[in-house]
């Protein structure tokens, strides 16, 4: 029952932060190529909505290919007189028709929403949750081996179903994007992406330049970097630490950041009370934790707390892993298939990624060790490396962002872009924190680049780092217990009453039959 009040509350807070929509399906008979017009589903929402389906070959490169369909949404603005936006969503493996752009934007530009091949419609690469955990650590070579057993077996049947799995490439995701300009008869667009969507738009204006007006790229990930090393981590977590001496609140709980995380992260404890604690779960959720500040203040006093010899926050984080995976709406062949370019098959990443002498290693690229179970096709190579553009571009980077670090950009893209401007700000983490902390900054920035071409960041102002976290994992944990212990004391007395209430209820219904 004390599992069970952890459990209630690892869900209650996933239902919370990352609900699961309903993934609506598409039958339609795939005849020939082509645009075709549809009727909306049903919305709540105040936009104006043009909906269809685009019919695509699944292989371009196969001339037997079959044809697949992928769906596809307008959002109608009022008076387009500037070039509709094109939204390129993050992931990989997650869905592209959610966006939903601010109303000040659409006074000029449609958006057009155009579904990822392996993700959306009927070419959904679907396979359960990748990660498999066989001895209680979720990276060791046991669970590595029965997690590549899983992507083999779901390899073998998406080909049975006839799936094509060399037609799951980034550049089939962009001619997919230009099939649909084609189609709606758009001369130049704009291109808007959030982190893997800012690969997609970089590879767009590597093979279409001409058809690309403007391009703001968001979290920006270069060639290579679905790969995280621990090197990177250990510099991002080094920098935190030094923002944590500056703040009295977590100067005051720790005297090096960097060296309680560390310190935990080497000898995690096995459990706290009767809860199990699996090291490399933590570690991976502690990884999605950084990505985002305000999530990222919870992951720091989970650690804090953990050194202070409180480990329920670790207890609480590794069994919120499993329900967060497995609530996500997401494809993991899709996942696999995009991210397999970046994949090199000479690294041992369970060696290379592990805590070793790091801070806290790459758990998410930990992962990478099971890659090779995934038949991974080499046409997407072409764009393993950057390439010089011309394109009018502008990307945003916050300087502490643990998946798309800003250094890449300004380091690998910048040289070879010769008409783009960097915009690094200070304190801000990944997409979320970039485009939702300071709204109305990003929305006035959007709005002006794309309507104007200018690059207005007046709006920015820097606001420091906040270590006090709004959910504390160590406190939640215990109310989850208190919550779970309570209803174990209180189940008799309520099985007690519902019985009583029943029987008396049966006991009036028989006097009045008999009336």
């Amino acid at each position: 029952m004390q599992k069970f009040g952890l459990t209630l509350l690892a869900l209650l807070l996933l239902t919370a932060c990352n609900k699961k929509g309903d993934t609506p399906t598409y039958d339609f008979p795939v005849e020939k190529l082509g645009l075709v017009y549809t009727d909306c589903e049903p919305h709540e929402e105040s936009y104006t909505f043009q909906c269809g389906y685009l019919t695509v070959p699944e292989n371009r490169d196969d001339p037997q290919s079959r044809l697949i369909t992928l769906p596809f949404k307008i959002i109608k603005s009022p008076n387009p007189i500037g070039a509709p936006i094109f939204w390129l969503n993050g992931g990989p493996g997650a869905s592209n028709l959610d966006y939903r752009p601010d109303v000040r934007v659409l006074e000029q530009h449609d958006v057009v929403l155009v579904g990822y091949r392996g993700v959306d419609g009927m070419s959904r690469l679907h396979c359960d949750s990748m990660f498999q955990s066989a001895d209680g650590n979720l990276f060791s070579e046991a669970s590595n081996q029965k997690t590549m057993d899983k992507i083999k077996a779901c390899v073998g049947t998406l080909q049975g179903e006839g799936f094509d799995l060399d037609g799951y490439t980034m550049t089939e995701v962009i001619d997919d994007m230009e099939y649909a300009r084609q189609q709606l008869k758009y001369d130049r667009i704009h291109l808007v992406s959030g982190s893997y969507g800012t690969r997609l738009a970089q590879i767009y204006a590597y093979r279409y330049p001409e058809r690309i007006s403007r391009s703001l790229l968001v979290s920006v990930n270069p060639p290579g970097h679905f790969v995280w090393e621990p090197e990177t981590l250990d510099r991002q977590l080094t920098y935190y630490a030094e923002l944590c001496k500056q703040d009295p609140y977590c100067n005051s709980r720790t005297e090096d950041l960097a060296a309680t995380i560390r310190n935990v992260c080497q000898d995690m404890p096995s459990s706290w009370m009767l809860f199990p604690i699996d090291p490399d779960k933590v570690r991976m959720a502690a990884f999605m934790g950084l990505y985002h500040r305000g999530s990222a203040a919870s992951v720091f006093d989970m650690f804090i707390q953990a050194e202070k010899g409180d480990a329920s926050g670790l207890a609480l984080a590794s069994m919120m892993f499993d329900y967060q995976i497995s609530g996500l709406d997401f494809s993991w062949g899709d996942s696999f298939a995009k991210a397999f370019p970046d994949f090199d098959p000479n690294r041992d990443y369970g060696k290379d990624m592990a805590v070793n002498e790091s801070i806290m290693g790459s758990p998410g690229s930990q992962i990478f060790a099971t890659m090779a179970a995934w038949p991974g096709k080499a046409l997407d190579t072409l764009y393993q490396k950057p390439q010089h553009s011309e394109v009018d571009m502008l990307l945003l980077s916050g300087n502490v962002d643990f998946s798309t670090p800003s250094e890449f950009a300004a380091e690998e893209l910048m040289p070879y872009y010769s008409n783009a401007q960097h915009l690094i700000l200070s304190e801000i983490g990944h997409t979320g924190d970039v485009m939702w902390y300071n709204r109305e900054a990003y929305v006035h920035l959007a709005k002006n680049y794309f309507d104007t071409g200018a690059v207005d960041n007046s709006l920015f102002k820097h606001e420091p780092m906040v270590f006090e976290p709004e959910m504390k994992f160590a406190k939640m944990a215990k109310i989850g217990l208190a919550v779970g212990i309570l209803i174990l004391i209180l189940a008799p007395t309520l099985v007690w009453l519902t019985v009583r209430f029943f029987r008396r209820y049966q006991h009036k219904k028989r006097i009045k039959v008999k009336r």
